[in-house]
């Protein structure tokens, strides 16, 4: 007896859930400075553009847009300025607890980590 493996791939509206076989879109758009994605179908579309889909249904039917991964989280992000908030105030530079981190620390702390 002979066998075969035969992979299928079906598309499905993030916003519908149903499985599309034509006309697949990816929309891109962001929310609060996050880019985000979702896949959608004719009657997706439509329904987008009616205006029938809330904020809410929205960011439930997307997914993170980056880089595939290149870009830092925010969680790294924030653990990364942490670091640098601690260092600077350990070699006497004046930064706050919150907010941006002047260029002249960051590349004092950068200098500091390749030396």
């Amino acid at each position: 007896m002979t066998t075969r493996s035969v992979t299928v791939t079906e598309h499905i509206d993030d916003l519908t859930g149903e499985i599309i076989g034509s006309g697949v879109r990816t929309v891109h758009w962001v929310w609060d400075g996050r880019p985000l994605k979702f896949d959608v179908g004719p009657e997706g579309m439509k329904a987008l553009e009616s205006g029938t889909i809330t904020l809410s249904a929205l960011l439930k039917a997307s997914r993170d847009d980056g880089d595939d991964g290149e870009r830092a989280s925010r969680q790294q992000i924030r653990k990364s300025n942490r670091a640098v908030r601690e260092w600077a105030r350990e070699n006497g530079w004046d930064v706050g607890v919150r907010g941006r981190i002047s260029a002249e620390i960051i590349e004092a702390y950068q200098s500091r980590a390749d030396s």
